[in-house]
């Protein structure tokens, strides 16, 4: 297991640009926004799509930067979840080769995203995969080594395994897959749905979610709560299907070290 110390120095620069909020100190806190518009209309995550146009990617892009986000976060393999969907490093389809058209694309949005002054955190699945999600080990270890190949993992702060994680892969699985990717010397992110930690055993760092709705002193005691139960470095991910600083500044009076509401 990546020491504690590891992961805290990953934060801490991952997170050098943080800005002070009027209602809450968010210096050295990783801030993000990953959605906007009502029901997560816009996902920046799918931003390195090769359906999305360069036009609305560089659009995306400047409404981060422009919100103050020092993080964004993009899913390398997706297979239906939100706009734009329908793609990983092999193309448009899971056929275990990898698509240098589509990577170099992926390699350049990344670039983008840098060049505005945010850093990368890589997720390697969406949640919605009923092709991507069912493949073997074997398969995901050749996926994470053409990751690790063409920079995908280089240009990320740490990796998150994926979305909701637990709707597709059991807590051993999730074991398995984080200590393999550790050998690519970054700490592992685990997400999974709502209200759930039961995975964090396999975590260096802890993506909490909630269900859409909670007051933001709900969303205080909550994080709070889930903090002290997994023990971990723990980012306040999904409190709401678009942006919501107010609930982000709750999660941070409740100990995150980062949000995905911004």
């Amino acid at each position: 297991m990546i020491s504690y110390k590891k992961v805290q120095d990953v934060i801490n620069r991952e997170n050098k640009t943080g800005q002070q909020s009027s209602a809450v100190d968010t210096r050295g806190k990783a801030l993000a926004s990953c959605w906007r518009g009502a029901g997560a209309a816009q996902r920046m995550m799918n931003i390195l799509s090769p359906h999305m146009a360069n036009s609305v990617a560089n659009e995306y892009i400047n409404w981060m930067a422009g919100r103050g986000c020092n993080t964004a976060h993009v899913i390398l393999c997706n297979e239906g979840d939100g706009e734009y969907a329908g793609y990983c490093p092999y193309g448009t389809a899971w056929t275990g080769n990898a698509n240098p058209p589509t990577i170099m694309s992926m390699l350049a949005r990344m670039s983008k995203i840098k060049a505005a002054g945010m850093n990368i955190v890589v997720w390697i699945f969406a949640d919605d995969g009923p092709t991507f999600n069912r493949k073997t080990d074997a398969e995901y270890v050749k996926l994470f080594n053409t990751c690790a190949t063409v920079g995908f993992f280089a240009r990320s702060e740490h990796i998150s395994l994926g979305i909701e994680v637990n709707e597709y892969f059991s807590k051993s699985r999730v074991q398995g897959l984080a200590d393999n990717l550790r050998r690519f010397g970054k700490p592992i992110a685990i997400h999974q749905t709502s209200d759930r930690t039961d995975y964090a055993s396999a975590a260096d760092i802890f993506y909490f979610q909630m269900n859409p709705g909670a007051s933001a002193s709900k969303v205080e005691s909550a994080v709070r709560s889930a903090a002290s139960k997994v023990g971990k470095p723990l980012v306040a991910f999904e409190l709401a299907r678009t942006e919501n600083r107010g609930l982000c500044e709750a999660a941070f009076r409740g100990g995150a070290i980062g949000v995905g509401n911004w």
